[in-house]
């Protein structure tokens, strides 16, 4: 069975929701995927994300050789932004290319424009 190399950090937030970005493919530089956050005692937020692809063989080495990777800080996901969101995450989607959609709990429908470097609050 093949292996496929993945990634795990603690979170430090309780995460309600996670989306990919869509219209990506792995011959791109990085991946960017979004998640937001409930129940947070002070505030919830909406992060974006960014994964950097690995080269096809840096891929196979990586799931064929993970303990003997040099460093393995270059496969992680890294925040890119992060901005408050009234109320706990209930959905997120997004859409046309570079818009996140979010719903709240509070009753809030909230857009952003993520330019796939940054969150843009536009409503």
């Amino acid at each position: 069975m093949a292996s496929v190399f993945t990634s795990v950090h603690p979170a430090a937030k309780k995460i309600s929701k996670v989306r990919w970005a869509k219209h990506q493919t792995w011959a791109d530089v990085d991946l960017f995927f979004a998640t937001g956050t409930w129940d947070e005692e002070k505030e919830n937020v909406v992060t974006l994300w960014k994964y950097p692809v690995l080269k096809l063989a840096e891929r196979v080495a990586a799931a064929t050789d993970f303990p003997h990777i040099k460093d393995q800080q270059q496969y992680r996901a890294t925040p890119t932004i992060q901005i408050g969101h009234v109320g706990d995450v209930t959905d997120m989607e997004f859409f046309d290319g570079d818009l996140l959609l979010t719903t709240s709990s509070r009753g809030f429908l909230n857009v952003y424009k993520t330019g796939q470097v940054r969150l843009v609050e536009t409503g």
